[in-house]
């Protein structure tokens, strides 16, 4: 692969350079947004989970460093997030031929913004000690390019909800909860769908789809 270098918020990233070469990142977010992406997904998949943060689909996690050598490079992406045509498109790519492959799993816990998980599915890229992180991001980029924008369908709750999260937080049952209280936990509210979403950047994300949505008159 011819050598090159693209740029990061951190500075330049060099994509010949080899997975084995690449150290694992250990930190994580709790609260994700577009910007803390690169604090804890590494380069090779950082792209791609940028890409799919784009069009409103949620990961789960993602992992390319030299521990994966032998191995796969993964992105895992939580299935009950995704639309039911990106559902469809998932379920075509299994049978793909660009260098991934697909595997489906189900696990038995749910995270905060997805508390009834029932599947997840992740894009798998084997790697061996010549593979370079520029050869990686390739293949997850191809792999997810004919997934489709859609809306925000993860990190939204009713009031109840929130109400029942916060108070969970707090640990507390039966504590009064008034609006100013749920904004500073981190709870925006979509007056008109009726529903809060975890986050200010996933109620922005929501409201721009909404608009699109309605400039062209149908389901994106």
């Amino acid at each position: 692969m011819e050598q090159y270098r693209g740029e990061n918020l951190k500075g330049p990233v060099d994509y010949s350079k080899k997975i084995i070469d690449v150290e694992p990142i250990q930190s994580h977010s709790v609260q994700l947004t577009r910007k803390t992406l690169e604090d804890f997904v590494e380069e090779p998949c950082l792209d791609a989970c940028r890409q799919l943060y784009d069009l409103n689909i949620q990961t789960y996690m993602s992992s390319a460093n030299k521990q994966n050598v032998g191995n796969s490079a993964w992105i895992s992406i939580f299935f009950d997030s995704l639309s039911e045509e990106n559902k469809k498109i998932i379920d075509m790519m299994k049978n793909n031929n660009n260098g991934s492959y697909i595997t489906k799993e189900e696990p038995d816990f749910g995270s905060k913004d997805n508390p009834n998980v029932k599947c997840i599915i992740t894009i798998n890229v084997p790697v061996n000690e010549e593979t370079t992180v520029g050869e990686v991001r390739e293949i997850f980029l191809r792999t997810i390019s004919s997934l489709k924008l859609q809306d925000v369908l993860y990190g939204r709750y009713s009031r109840e909800e929130v109400i029942e999260e916060i108070r969970k937080t707090w640990g507390v049952q039966g504590m009064e909860v008034d609006d100013e209280l749920i904004k500073e936990m981190g709870y925006y509210y979509s007056k008109d769908d009726g529903i809060y979403f975890h986050g200010e950047e996933l109620l922005k994300k929501h409201l721009e789809y909404k608009e699109k949505e309605r400039k062209t008159g149908v389901e994106i």
